[in-house]
């Protein structure tokens, strides 16, 4: 039983030993938090102006409402509807789930009297609060809202007291100067029971392990037996009041005294470890006047330091192991190692302690920063059969282990000068940069020399930094411009393979990865070299923290574990999945040092920085799996704060109108190891295809002009481990469309739409049916005043043709017989003029009635009277006549006043042939094309000029009027030989 106790007090130890570091919150609007307490997420604060809720981003300052008094007097404790309680100097408050505000609880005494002072609550169960107003002690149900047991106890100068379970009862231990009583509050009639405590004590703890712990005002500590009711005093812990006593589990407690933090195993009664908090910021100065402490779920310790405000301090033990030594200058240079348990740290002061990996002991074996022959600053150093050596830029030095003697060595050798690492090599032989080059060297505990390494040549600048693989190859920093790479032969010889043109300098080579790959770490960067084909790649992360010194690298199943200026980073190659460890992490700082690092051959990696050295197995170092919560801060509609919701962090459902569709949150996952390196990320199905991430702790969504409909907002967090939640947090969005993009008034518009259009459709071809009629008519009183104008044209040609045709018929028959009897020449003149006349009458007469007979309405007709008329005409002159005709479809109509017009046209035009072109052929076209006909006359004459025939004679003149009144075109055109006349019109 013994051994289990002092292992289990090593474990407290080594918990104590590497705590976290301190973050210290101030609240600036209170001075005094005595009282915190953790409620779903959130930390409950008491201060003298209400009660500060703090939701690791912002303190918030929640004031009770209607109260004078804002002083908040007692812990905060929660019922099963989630209704916080608490009380201030006056009055009882409570805070409903989901509401933001804490209101009063008005209560009377027995007699009927409000109690407005001495307000405390000591705790709840079952529902009932525990608390005391004035003189009374009261059992008040938190559901039912009502006093379930009151009773008259001298309570008003009581400020701790406590509930605790034992067997079957449930007692409320309380305490007044120096005397400690209990209440058995099954039994709420029964008076309270004295207990016999010696000393006048301040608080008291319960322990939940059957033990009582109080604290005293003289600052010892006692601890009472809760079956037996034994007391008994411990120790004093500090010179001032014990103010609070936290347990952390069973056995161990948190103790607050004046600016002290003591940390106590009542299973042992021994003092495990104390520690002085100190504020955040440059002045990091210690906090005084500590208040009373507690431990939320997740072992970080809070506690009210009374002027400044919260503090808050990590108690997990951390993924790394942190070793230092406040007697020595830590800014480490060498960690060395002659086994698995024994490890040397070498500052660069010189400052050289020894540590026990079995027994986690430090001890600082000399401090060369006070010996005459220090020179103040190392380059490196390496451990060689008990004996340290290290090196300055010129010279050696050695301290031998067995009995801590430091001397300079002497150089045997050539002078040997800018040094600038010790490195041990193939052979366990000693090798360093020199002269430069690299060369050997054989050490002594007094003195040295050295020689060349044969195949490596001594060059222009100057050898840096340098590392050697595990089969003894050799990477060289040269001039920290590029990095040579020598192959190790059999012969103890190298021979130079190929240059690397990698900056930096080798900080640390990998052992072989897979079959040909390795990993350098520079001063710029990390790199990946393919040695079998002398290949390299620079290794870049898409947050950069790759681009800077790396100082070690050590491979251990897929990963990388680099050390570095912002931490300790762990890269998985093939993913580029990459985690950084920060001081939260229990690291020594951001800053590690160059060949400040060891791999033991247990599997635990040292890496050793500017204020200590880190030690972890990396199979022992996990990701953090739990879960946090996602709270939403803020809450905004179209960009104005909402007062929709008096927490936003409630939101599961929104309902909203289309005239509130820009929504904002603002939000945040919860995890006080280290709020900073949290983040969040959301999707809006619908909208987004891919989670969106955050690049800080705080994530802010904003959906701007949403379109109706529903949407569901998923929400993933990660803890300070970048471990993300598997389950969102889903919140439902309805946008409710206006009446004008509902799915009714869609149906309603589109019927109306549909009758309107149907009304103007119908009424639409209505009209088009009575105007179509209206045409018919007026086209059927065209065709019967065609058909009557016709039938009088024919009429009056029948007329013409009966009438006038048979007496002009009889005129030349008797000029012809009465040319005949005339023997005189005068009379036969007179006569031959009257027998012209009436041929040239009977011609006319012939053309009118032709053109007024609407039998004749059509261009074959036209064409064939042309021709015939043309053939007739010319022959008579003498002049040789050519028709063709190509195209024409005989049957189109032509009215007969066209037919006049056209037929007049040509046969001008033949008069003018005849009559002045002294032409011998004369060619016509006629050609039909659209609904146009084309009528081309050429003759061979002399030809004329076109616009002086027009101006001197009326011919043309009324050639071309005939053609425009009809809608046609009449064009000369004169030829070399001859001229053309082009003539247009449209068929009817």
């Amino acid at each position: 039983m013994k051994e289990i106790i002092q292992v289990m007090q090593i474990l407290v130890v080594i918990l104590i030993l590497i705590f976290g570091s301190i973050k210290a919150q101030k609240a600036n609007y209170q001075s005094t938090n005595y009282y915190v307490n953790s409620i779903d997420e959130l930390k409950f604060i008491s201060s003298l102006d209400g009660v500060v809720i703090f939701n690791s981003k912002d303190f918030i300052l929640v004031r009770i409402s209607n109260s004078q008094d804002q002083n908040i007097q007692s812990s905060f404790y929660k019922d099963s509807l989630g209704t916080i309680w608490s009380s201030s100097y006056t009055n009882i408050i409570c805070k409903p789930k989901n509401k933001s505000k804490f209101n009063e609880v008005e209560l009377k005494d027995p007699d009927g009297i409000r109690v407005n002072s001495d307000y405390k609550v000591f705790g709840i169960f079952n529902n009932c609060l525990i608390f005391k107003a004035g003189d009374f002690l009261i059992k008040y149900n938190t559901i039912q809202r009502k006093i379930m047991n009151c009773k008259r106890v001298n309570l008003r100068d009581v400020y701790y007291g406590t509930i605790v379970y034992v067997g079957e009862n449930t007692f409320f231990y309380y305490g007044l100067k120096d005397t400690l009583y209990k209440i058995n509050l099954s039994k709420w009639e029964e008076d309270p029971i004295v207990v016999k405590v010696t000393g006048e004590f301040f608080c008291i703890e319960n322990l939940r392990n059957k033990k009582l712990v109080i604290g005293f005002k003289n600052g010892i500590i006692g601890q009472l037996n809760l079956i037996s009711d034994s007391f008994h005093l411990i120790k004093r812990v500090g010179k001032l009041t014990i103010q609070g006593i936290k347990g952390l589990n069973n056995e161990v407690a948190v103790i607050s005294n004046g600016d002290i933090i003591f940390f106590w195993n009542f299973q042992t009664n021994e003092l495990i470890d104390s520690i002085k908090l100190k504020t955040n910021g440059e002045c990091n100065l210690p906090l005084s006047r500590l208040m009373n402490p507690y431990v939320d779920p997740d072992s970080i310790l809070w506690i009210g330091s009374d002027g400044y405000g919260i503090v808050s301090y990590n108690l997990k033990q951390h993924k790394f192991n942190l070793i230092k030594e406040e007697l020595c200058n830590y800014n480490t240079l060498a960690i060395l190692t002659s086994s698995y348990k024994d490890y040397y740290f070498v500052s660069r002061n010189g400052a050289i302690s020894y540590f026990d990996l079995i027994k986690s002991r430090t001890k600082c074996l000399i401090d060369l920063a006070k010996n005459p022959y220090n020179p103040v600053f190392y380059k490196s150093a390496i451990l060689l059969d008990s004996c340290i050596y290290l090196c300055t830029w010129s010279a050696i030095y050695s301290l031998d282990l067995r009995n801590l003697k430091f001397c300079k060595l002497k150089n045997l050798s050539d002078p040997l000068s800018e040094l600038f690492e010790l490195k041990l090599g193939p052979g366990n032989k000693v090798f360093a940069t020199g002269n430069k080059n690299i060369v050997e060297l054989d050490l002594t505990k007094k003195s040295f020399n050295w020689k060349f390494l044969d195949g490596v040549p001594r060059k222009v600048k100057n050898y840096t930094y340098f590392d050697f693989d595990e089969i003894g190859n050799l990477y060289a920093g040269y001039n920290e411009e590029t990095i040579l790479y020598y192959e190790k032969l059999t012969n103890n010889s190298w021979k130079f393979i190929h240059e690397y043109n990698i900056s930096g300098g080798v900080k640390c080579v990998s052992k072989l990865i897979h079959d040909s790959i390795r990993f350098i770490s520079t001063s710029t960067g990390f790199y990946k070299i393919s040695y079998k084909v002398n290949s390299y790649s620079r290794i870049i992360d898409s947050k950069g923290l790759l681009d800077q010194t790396i100082y070690a690298v050590y491979p251990h199943k897929e990963y990388l574990w680099l050390s570095s200026n912002t931490g300790i980073l762990r890269l998985n190659p093939n993913t580029m999945d990459l985690h950084q460890f920060t001081e939260k992490d229990g690291l020594q700082g951001s800053e590690f040092n160059t060949f400040s690092y060891c791999f033991s051959k247990n599997g635990n990696v040292f890496f050793g920085g500017t204020n200590g050295v880190n030690y972890f197995n990396p199979d022992s170092v996990k990701l953090s799996d739990k879960e946090v919560p996602v709270r939403i801060t803020d809450f905004r509609i179209n960009d104005v704060v909402s007062d929709r919701f008096e927490e936003p962090d409630i939101i599961e459902t929104l309902q909203l109108p289309y005239s509130e569709n820009t929504l904002s949150f603002e939000i945040i996952s919860v995890d006080f190891h280290d709020q900073s390196l949290t983040r969040v990320m959301h999707k809006l199905e619908g909208i987004d295809n891919n989670y969106i991430t955050s690049s800080t702790s705080t994530g802010i969504i904003r959906y701007a002009n949403l379109a109706p409909g529903s949407y569901k907002l998923h929400i993933i967090g990660s803890n300070a481990d970048k471990v993300w939640n598997k389950a969102a947090r889903i919140i439902n969005i309805q946008i409710v469309p206006p009446f004008w993009m509902t799915s009714w008034f869609r149906l309603l518009s589109i019927f109306l739409i549909l009758s309107l259009a149907y009304k103007l459709i119908r009424d639409y071809y209505k009209r088009q049916l009575e105007k179509k009629n209206l045409l018919l008519k007026q086209q059927q009183l065209i065709i019967e005043k065609q058909e009557a104008v016709e039938k009088e044209r024919t009429r009056i040609a029948s007329e013409m043709h009966d009438d006038l045709g048979s007496g002009l018929t009889t005129i030349k028959y008797l000029s012809d017989r009465a040319l005949k009897n005339v023997s005189g020449d005068e009379e036969k003149v007179q006569i031959e003029k009257i027998a012209d006349q009436s041929n040239t009458l009977v011609r006319n007469m012939s053309e009118i009635i032709w053109a007024m007979n609407s039998r004749f309405d059509n261009l074959g007709n036209l064409l064939s009277y042309i021709r015939r008329y043309t053939i007739e005409y010319l022959e008579e002159h003498k002049i040789q006549v050519q028709w063709e005709q190509l195209n024409i479809d005989e049957q189109s109509t032509l009215s007969g006043a066209k037919r006049r017009s056209i037929f007049l046209v040509i046969k001008e035009a033949l008069h003018n042939i005849v009559k002045h072109s002294e032409a011998n052929n004369v060619i016509i076209r006629c050609s039909e094309e659209g609904f146009k006909v084309r009528i081309n006359v050429v003759d061979d004459g002399v030809g004329f000029d076109p616009l002086t025939a027009i101006e001197k004679g009326n011919g043309l003149y009324n050639m071309k009027n005939r053609m425009k009144e009809i809608a046609g075109n009449f064009e000369i055109i004169a030829l070399e030989k001859g001229s053309k006349i082009l003539i247009e019109f449209p068929l009817d």
